[in-house]
């Protein structure tokens, strides 16, 4: 039976559950009811980049390599090169390539440049330009037309009325594509992912949560409504959907993380190291250097973002994120451990060690000890709600690309680049671009002929592609993380299979025009700075 994996990205059930017990999303109610539901857990960090294609090989980001939508490069103080993350990223086959079955892969992010499947795949964010189909074949990209006729720019620059307009608009446009594709092309997967359920999340958490900051009691009357009309569309495009695809179909609706709204407080993990006298400043004035405190004001208050994007050039933006950050306030050959920028609620820890970054001061014989005492440390840490050495994370060849601790900060602590006060307030204008963030507890509901009635525990993201195996009858490769869910109605034993975990599918490098695109588009988001 042909399998329909729909995901809805960041979708959650804090914001979803209201509309179903209000009657609002007839679709997913109904998949609940026939089918299972649950929560489904994200991977470290909850970001889109390191999520999906997480979801798309069942394995961590130790194994792909996929962090966040940048490269991690943890010999750079940054903690980030400038090669932005895609396609080329990965070699382990995905959940597309390992079916033998016709496929239709709509959308997916982490899939620019497309690459061939036994069907058609449209590339999903980020792409060079979002109004674009990137497909492979790729006669299917005129053939589709445009995507979206909205840019991330426009977009942020329109009132909120206008930015729920364009998100509806984008799905209708999605669904009439979806049904041509299911009309014209043979196939067993249909998988897509609507990006308009964590876009509103971004955007408009701020009308919907009581209280937030700077938010005037006007705006929220006006604009309260604006995340329930989205999430209501979205519904019901997924059943407009489903009214025309074939009535056997199994259907498993997923997001890659879930939803929150944005914290108020930030927790400077440098400011902290160097309370501990783990990290030393270069200058011992009591507040941030005036450039890192200006560049941060500039860029949440000034409506300057579209020509710093366009004008400046890469070494200078790169410095003002230096700046931002602090990176250039650190005494480095004094620095034993400094903070990684991962995403919310994950921050990372990296030990300056001899050798490895350009400034090295921990020699490699003191690295588990100086590690260890870091941990115990933070665990103390009333903001912390665990911090883990690296490897009881992740598993894999890329295992040292990813800092040295992880830490899980408390759902309402953001992280922040400061170096001299360990916890401060966001000033609430700074909130108002981007009111949510991600959150680890994503959605899972699996209806059809296969799948039972109920509701599922302890379900992981990476629990996904071993699960559609299954349900379309194909082995499980055996380098895959994930297991097999107990989502069956009629249980079978598991098949595994020995598969290559490298497999070249024909990606190409990105060009320089390409990865200055996704790279505005990105920024818009706030993903990258």
């Amino acid at each position: 039976m042909p399998l329909l994996i729909a995901g809805l990205d960041g979708a959650t059930w804090q914001v979803l559950r209201p509309l179903l017990d209000a009657g609002k999303l007839p679709t997913l109610a109904r998949l609940r009811a026939q089918g299972t539901h649950g929560t489904l857990t994200s991977v470290w960090p909850p970001i889109s980049a390191a999520a999906w294609v997480s979801m798309l090989t069942g394995t961590n980001p130790g194994q792909h390599g996929v962090f966040d939508f940048r490269n991690l490069d943890l010999s750079r103080y940054s903690g980030h090169d400038e090669q932005l993350a895609g396609a080329a990223s990965y070699q382990l086959p995905t959940l597309f390539d390992l079916i033998d079955g016709g496929v239709i892969a709509y959308q997916v992010p982490l899939t620019y440049p497309a690459w061939p499947v036994r069907g058609v795949m449209v590339a999903g964010y980020p792409t060079p330009d979002r109004r674009r189909a990137y497909t492979q074949p790729p006669a299917w990209s005129a053939r589709l037309g445009p995507l979206d006729t909205h840019t991330a720019d426009q977009i942020s620059r329109a009132r909120p009325s206008r930015q729920a307009a364009i998100y509806r608009h984008s799905m209708a446009t999605m669904t009439n594509n979806l049904l041509r594709l299911s009309q014209e092309v043979d196939w067993d997967l249909l998988m897509f992912v609507n990006g308009a359920t964590d876009g509103a999340q971004h955007r408009f958490f701020k009308f919907a949560q009581p209280g937030f900051p700077g938010v005037s009691a006007a705006a929220r009357q006006r604009y309260a409504p604006l995340l329930a009309d989205v999430m209501i569309a979205a519904d019901a495009e997924l059943g407009r959907l489903l009214a025309h695809l074939p009535p056997d179909l199994n259907v498993m609706v997923i997001s890659d993380h879930g939803g929150a709204p944005r914290p108020q407080r930030a927790f400077h993990l440098n400011a902290w190291l160097a309370a501990h006298g783990w990290l030393r400043a270069k200058t011992s004035a009591t507040a941030p250097p005036l450039s890192q405190a200006a560049v941060e004001w500039a860029k949440q208050r000034l409506p300057v973002v579209d020509w710093v994007k366009q004008s400046l050039p890469t070494r200078l933006k790169e410095r003002l994120s230096r700046m931002r950050e602090g990176i250039d306030q650190i005494d480095w050959p004094r620095t034993q451990a400094y903070r990684v920028k991962l995403s919310h609620p994950i921050e990372g820890v990296h030990l300056n060690l001899q050798g490895r970054q350009p400034h090295g001061c921990v020699p490699l014989s003191a690295y588990s000890s100086l590690r260890e005492e870091i941990l115990a440390t933070l665990r103390r840490q009333p903001t912390v709600v665990t911090a883990l050495p690296r490897e009881a994370v992740y598993h894999g060849p890329h295992l040292n690309r990813a800092p040295d601790i992880l830490v899980r900060l408390q759902p309402d602590v953001d992280g922040g680049a400061g170096l001299h006060e360990m916890m401060t307030e966001i000033p609430p204008s700074w909130l108002r671009g981007i009111s949510g963030y991600h959150d680890l507890n994503g959605i899972l509901v699996a209806a059809g002929p296969a799948f039972a009635q109920g509701e599922i525990q302890e379900a992981r993201l990476i629990d996904i592609a071993p699960t559609a195996l299954h349900a379309l009858g194909q082995p499980v490769p055996r380098h895959m993380d994930g297991r097999v869910l107990p989502l069956f109605a009629q249980p079978r034993p598991v098949r595994y299979a020995e598969v290559s975990p490298k497999q070249e599918k024909g990606k190409e490098l990105l060009s320089e025009a390409e990865e200055r695109g996704i790279m505005d588009a990105l920024r818009n988001l706030g993903y990258i700075e």
